[in-house]
């Protein structure tokens, strides 16, 4: 077994190789290590390593790891950073304040788990999209505050939905204008495909681009992404019945165009697929792949009697 400050230094080695190394830290107590394995995988977001050695030391090495990349286990990217002393106080992980217990208790309750912590994912506990409706809907109820749909979407664990009921909220999306009307995108750059065909995901009518997390999730890994609310969707501007697929084709052609990306795979989820189609049907050279999710070339004829109904209500008021 190697001391702390030999095995930092080590990690030069596995980055000069041209394959990936799964490091495992050194863990003296096994606190760490246990408290992972005994419950579900969770990311890995920041790496805090203290040794046991002077400043000038401790210097060095944060020195020598600042070039080196290092990932989760989802490829993600993680940081490292090395600090003087021995022992290392850990992050509080049960649920702290007051809001925080409060909301944990909906999560047991809705996921059916006695050992939740406050930095635990709700999806990586095994939570689906309805059962996070449902922990939606009760947080506010519990607490009588609004929380918006699209932040819960973005947060997913105890601390940070706790930090927007306690703070302002913070967007990380980036705002266009077409014509006179706003919308937004995240562009999601992957750190190991640089070069990669930008994969674009339109969401569903009703929904916007956090709406889908568990897709979102799945296919990051894939490349670049883009994540979009498209007028009349999600954060973007509301959008009068004058404008149809082909204006909404056309601000997703005036997006690829400003952030300077010539080609795209094209995934179009339900309404989305509509203007998917449509983006395809009008810019083909801009296509590398189309898929189309819930898509249907046709109603049956008790859907469209049921749509008619439902017009002439609406109609007579």
């Amino acid at each position: 077994m190697m001391a702390p400050h030999e095995a930092l230094m080590s990690l030069s080695i596995a980055d000069a190789d041209p394959h990936p190394f799964v490091l495992v830290g050194l863990d003296p107590e096994g606190r760490t290590t246990r408290r992972y394995m005994a419950g579900p995988p969770r990311l890995t977001r920041k790496i805090v390593a203290r040794i046991d050695e002077s400043t000038a030391v401790v210097d060095q090495i944060a020195r020598d790891l600042a070039p080196i990349r290092l990932l989760d286990r989802y490829g993600m990217p993680t940081s490292c950073d090395v600090v003087q002393g021995g022992q290392v106080p850990d992050r509080p992980a049960e649920p702290q304040s007051g809001i925080e217990q409060r909301i944990a208790a909906v999560w047991r309750d809705v996921l059916d788990q006695r050992k939740i912590l406050r930095d635990d994912d709700f999806f990586e506990l095994g939570g689906t999209s309805l059962q996070m409706a449902q922990m939606h809907q009760r947080v506010c109820q519990e607490l009588g505050r609004d929380l918006r749909w699209a932040d819960v979407l973005r947060t997913r664990t105890i601390s940070a939905i706790a930090a927007l009921l306690d703070g302002p909220n913070t967007e990380d999306a980036d705002m266009i204008t077409w014509q006179g009307i706003k919308y937004t995108y995240r562009y999601l750059k992957h750190w190991k495909a640089p070069q990669s065909i930008p994969l674009v995901l339109i969401s569903g009518a009703f929904q916007g681009m956090y709406a889908m997390p568990r897709i979102e999730h799945l296919l990051r890994p894939l490349g670049d992404m883009i994540m979009t609310d498209l007028p009349g969707s999600g954060s973007a501007d509301n959008l009068s019945s004058d404008y149809g697929f082909d204006f909404l084709a056309d601000c997703l052609n005036h997006l690829l165009d400003e952030l300077g990306i010539p080609r795209i795979n094209l995934v179009g989820v339900s309404y989305g697929g509509s203007i998917a189609y449509e983006f395809a049907h009008r810019w083909p050279s801009r296509i590398n792949r189309l898929a189309l999710v819930g898509a249907a070339t046709s109603l049956p004829a008790d859907l469209l009697a049921r749509r008619e109904t439902s017009t002439r209500i609406l109609q007579q008021g």
